[in-house]
């Protein structure tokens, strides 16, 4: 990657970390599905209004039945998750375990028989599972046991997050970056539209509240995932790991400045341990994983890019 290429990657990662503060703030008011299909459904008709703007049309070519699938495990059930879970965790915590998308990307694909886990992978999972027991902390187990499962709620995102991409990567080859993204939330808004309605709030929300759901869209969905695609294609598929590795950092340091949240060790041990275990099972090692093998690096990124 240039160093022209620095700032882009920065500003990429710091919009799509910030999709935990905006949810953190958001989810009180509009309720888990509400939120999340509030999310897709606005960042789909931006998305569409760019691409008209261009002159360009979406081209949806697998029919309704994929897009649906890939809307459920890309964004419906991993954005109205993650927002449930920060009923009750940090925005920062959140952005950290959503770090392990790569590791269950790994798992997946070679139980698909994508991708062949050596020692050193193994290795990598292994590290991984650690940093998550380490993140949970000792001391939730004594003050609120729904932590546990807010916890349990964000691996179960991660995981939704990876069969997406492994789902995406089979399906939707040569599918432009922009319409699979469109065909992706117009999937998850229709499925998430009976709960939202279902779960609309009693109350109208805050001038906050709309604030930050207008920050997640427009800052932390839209606009990221385009910059994102315009970074690839500048860059290249090396951009994706990297920004995997900022989103966290950026998570805490945004969880910190405009939240106030503590820092607490096992939060800054485990993600370091998620972090290495990240970087032990993307890192190709031989000439056919780096250029001709499955590309953990350009499925996982896209995932985590989204919160």
């Amino acid at each position: 990657m240039a160093h022209r290429d620095l700032p882009l990657l920065l500003l990429v990662a710091a919009l799509m970390a910030g999709s935990f503060l905006f949810m953190k703030l958001a989810v009180p008011a509009f309720g888990a599905a509400l939120l999340g299909d509030l999310r897709v459904v606005a960042a789909a008709g931006l998305l569409l209004l760019w691409q008209r703007a261009r002159g360009a049309r979406p081209h949806f070519v697998r029919g309704v039945r994929p897009y649906l699938l890939l809307g459920a495990l890309n964004a419906a059930i991993p954005f109205s998750f993650t927002a449930w879970s920060e009923l009750r965790l940090d925005a920062s915590v959140a952005a950290v375990v959503m770090a392990t998308i790569p590791l269950f990307t790994a798992l997946f694909g070679a139980a698909l028989g994508q991708e062949r886990l050596g020692r050193r992978r193994w290795c990598g999972l292994a590290l991984g599972l650690a940093g998550v027991v380490v993140l949970s902390g000792a001391q939730w187990l004594s003050s609120d046991p729904l932590t546990l499962v807010a916890l349990a709620t964000l691996l179960v995102a991660a995981a939704s997050y990876a069969l997406g991409s492994l789902y995406a990567r089979r399906v939707f080859a040569g599918v432009d970056g922009t319409s699979l993204t469109i065909g992706n939330f117009l999937g998850a808004g229709i499925l998430l539209a009976p709960f939202a309605l279902m779960a609309a709030p009693a109350a109208a929300p805050s001038t906050g509240a709309i604030a930050a759901l207008a920050g997640l869209v427009v800052l932390s969905t839209a606009l990221s995932f385009r910059l994102y695609f315009h970074l690839i294609a500048r860059a290249g598929a090396t951009v994706a790991t990297s920004i995997g590795f900022l989103i966290p950092l950026f998570g805490v340091l945004w969880g910190r400045l405009f939240l106030g949240e503590p820092l607490a060790w096992p939060m800054l041990l485990g993600g370091v341990l998620i972090l290495a275990a990240v970087r032990l099972v993307i890192r190709p090692t031989t000439l056919e994983e780096r250029f001709g093998g499955f590309d953990l690096r350009s499925t996982s990124a896209r995932a985590a890019a989204s919160g």
